[in-house]
């Protein structure tokens, strides 16, 4: 009965091992395997890209305060260096200009006068002047009381007002050169005096041609070729200098026949870019191919990114280092068009490599299989560099084999 019962378990056990043994046989023929090897990994790198002018982007902004009286452009008109794209109210600069002429005229025909000495006959003749200035004066003022008391019962313009006013200016100034061309020639010409005229004369020359270049300055005109990109004045609109420099410009102009890539990399890959390395272009979130190139330079230093600043996934503070792309990869791409590039980073040498398909994540851990007898084990392992084939390893031996497929 014992020996029965032993030749019993002999058989279990033979006929357990045999089909361990068929097992195993199956599970190899069945999975497919891969030996860990050195190597090199390809590694590549993605990052945020946007097409960009070569020249830059052109700020146009106003250099005088004033109501903008006409544009003559619009987005996406083609423009030349120095063609006039809007024009703004000048009525005051060219009163001012007025001014300063008249200013000028009188003080040098006063030292003409001081130099050249005065007869009693040119003493009467200025007293005259100054009697005639005296009332041209008064009667402008006279006029623009009448018209400050119109407008304030609501008749006459504000031109009107602001003309008044000029003529008052203008006819005060007469006076007072008269005045003192009177007073030098009763006084007697001296060089000291002379001089003295011959400086107001200079002073009013430097305001004329101040006053010109202010009213130059109302006419604002193109710096360089190019498109429009954007246009952001209007006729009416009133304009101040002091809110220019922190408001958007009046108009936006570029050289769209003149583009490039500009890639943006993240802090802690900056260091692994170099001229050279082929690009690949997508559409963002790895859409379809647009181009290949090559960067061609680099950026010198780290800074603030500018591509996708206002995504709340992306931290606008965040520091990037920008390269650039050789090439015709912006051909026929709108500037500002959004991309992703792919950069083949150089070769990198590996102690240990698996296929990516080796790769398993287990409760929050990397891992490979290992064939174990029959079954298989998983083995946990740190992940490196990859590229689209492999992905380096650590933790494994290379020679092991691990599973690919089942």
């Amino acid at each position: 009965m014992r020996k029965k019962k032993s030749r019993t378990w002999l058989f279990a056990v033979i006929g357990a091992v045999v089909l361990l043994i068929v097992a195993g046989v199956v599970m190899r023929v069945r999975v497919k395997t891969a030996e860990v090897v050195a190597g090199e990994v390809k590694d590549r790198l993605v990052a945020r890209a946007v097409v960009v002018a070569e020249g830059g982007i052109a700020e146009v902004r106003p250099r005088v305060d004033g109501r903008v009286l006409r544009v003559l452009v619009r987005e996406g008109d083609k423009v030349e260096a120095g063609q006039l794209l809007a024009e703004i109210e000048g009525d005051a600069l060219q009163a001012e200009l007025a001014r300063v002429e008249a200013e000028r005229s009188a003080a040098a025909a006063s030292a003409k006068s001081v130099a050249e000495g005065a007869r009693v006959e040119e003493k009467l003749a200025l007293e005259a002047e100054v009697r005639a200035s005296k009332k041209d004066w008064e009667l402008a003022q006279d006029r623009a009381q009448r018209v400050q008391k119109l407008r304030e019962i609501g008749g006459g313009t504000e031109v009107d007002e602001k003309e008044a006013l000029h003529a008052v200016d203008i006819a005060k100034a007469r006076l007072e050169a008269a005045e003192a061309r009177l007073k030098l020639a009763k006084a007697g010409g001296k060089s000291t005096d002379v001089r003295a005229l011959e400086a107001r004369v200079a002073a009013a020359e430097a305001a004329i041609a101040a006053a010109k270049t202010g009213l130059e300055s109302t006419r604002i005109t193109s710096p360089i070729a190019g498109v429009v990109l954007a246009r952001r004045a209007d006729p009416g609109d009133t304009i101040s200098m002091a809110a220019a420099s922190t408001s958007q410009p009046l108009f936006e102009i570029a050289d769209t026949g003149r583009t490039e890539v500009r890639v943006e990399v993240e802090e802690p890959d900056a260091m692994r870019v170099s001229a050279g390395l082929a690009v690949t272009l997508t559409m963002p979130g790895g859409g379809e191919e647009i181009a290949k190139g090559t960067i061609g330079r680099i950026g010198a230093r780290l800074e603030r990114r500018t591509i996708g600043v206002e995504d709340a996934r992306v931290r606008a503070d965040g520091q990037v280092r920008a390269a650039w792309v050789e090439g015709t990869a912006a051909a026929g791409l709108p500037i500002g068009q959004r991309l992703e590039a792919i950069l083949e980073l150089q070769p990198k040498p590996v102690q240990a490599m698996v296929p990516r398909s080796a790769v398993r994540v287990r409760d929050g851990r990397a891992v490979v299989e290992v064939p174990w007898g029959p079954v298989t084990r998983d083995v946990p392992v740190k992940l490196g560099a990859a590229d689209g084939r492999n992905v380096e390893v650590s933790g494994i031996g290379v020679g092991t084999r691990v599973v690919v497929s089942k």
